[in-house]
């Protein structure tokens, strides 16, 4: 258990969404939501500084991740939706591995950059009850298709 607010779940007798059993290849958890919401808004926290929380990382792991809050809203839309609270950090461990992630009482939606790897965690259930992890691996050569296509910008 990790810091208290992560439990892995059986597949076995959990269903998704759908009530369907859970897919193949994925981790599912349960997130203490209360417990999560308090580590989130600890002291530190409070003053802007970083904060340790414990996330499943793309392996399933639980790793250790410094984060905090930074403003991603336009300032009318956090004032109009003041429980969607936006987190970024990065790797206690690997500093180059990232993680942005957005917390309010529909759930915790992650992702993990580490390199060119990408790591997600979100919701599979409608109460936001059951978190599954999944992963993505975007290659090189997708990436430089990507930058072609960005429209050049000449600076003044």
């Amino acid at each position: 258990m990790a810091q208290g607010y992560w439990q892995p779940l059986d597949g076995s007798s959990r269903r998704t969404h759908n009530n369907s059993p859970q897919a193949e290849g994925y981790y599912y958890y349960s997130l203490d939501k209360k417990l999560f919401g308090k580590a989130l808004h600890d002291r530190s926290s409070q003053r802007g500084e970083y904060i340790s929380v414990q996330l499943p990382n793309g392996k399933g792991e639980f790793e250790v991740f410094q984060v905090k809050k930074v403003q991603v809203l336009f300032p009318e839309m956090a004032a109009k939706y003041p429980k969607i609270e936006s987190y970024a950090g990065y790797s206690a461990t690997n500093p180059t591995k990232e993680v942005s992630f957005t917390y309010s009482p529909a759930g915790l939606t992650v992702m993990f950059s580490d390199d060119l790897d990408f790591s997600f965690v979100q919701a599979d259930d409608k109460k936001a009850n059951a978190i599954r992890l999944t992963t993505a691996q975007l290659h090189k050569r997708q990436c430089a298709s990507l930058v072609t296509l960005q429209p050049k910008v000449a600076l003044q």
